[in-house]
């Protein structure tokens, strides 16, 4: 495995321990009643996406022509965690602005990490 693999490895990872802390945090505001209900849905929706997406990634970082196929789905968390940040940020809607657009700018950064270092190893296999 090469150093870039296992760096396009190691951040799908942490985009799944972020995408399962943004689960357990949905959860605990669910159940503690911290938010709206909205809230809670688009933090277990997120989360739900970044665990599964990540995960996905990251197994298929061990083959380079297999984790180039992964840049659709990283964007897809991308784009959802902007959207759960913009969606927060224009109105109180979301319940608490801080804590929700903290974890989608966190998960957004963290997604668009690993699309750098999937289009990175994308141009390393066309070598």
């Amino acid at each position: 495995m090469s150093r870039l693999q296992r760096q396009f490895k190691i951040s799908c990872l942490v985009l799944l321990c972020l995408g399962l802390a943004a689960v357990v945090f949905g959860l605990v505001g669910g159940l503690a009643h911290f938010s709206t209900p909205i809230g809670i849905a688009a933090s277990l929706v997120l989360g739900a996406l970044s665990v599964f997406y990540g995960y996905n990634s990251a197994m298929a970082a061990n083959v380079p022509a297999q984790a180039i196929g992964q840049r659709n789905n990283l964007g897809m968390v991308l784009l959802l965690s902007i959207i759960v940040v913009f969606a927060t940020l224009s109105g109180n809607v979301m319940g608490q602005k801080l804590p929700f657009t903290v974890m989608g700018c966190v998960l957004a950064v963290s997604a668009l990490v690993c699309i750098v270092l999937c289009n990175k190893l994308a141009s390393e296999v066309d070598r």
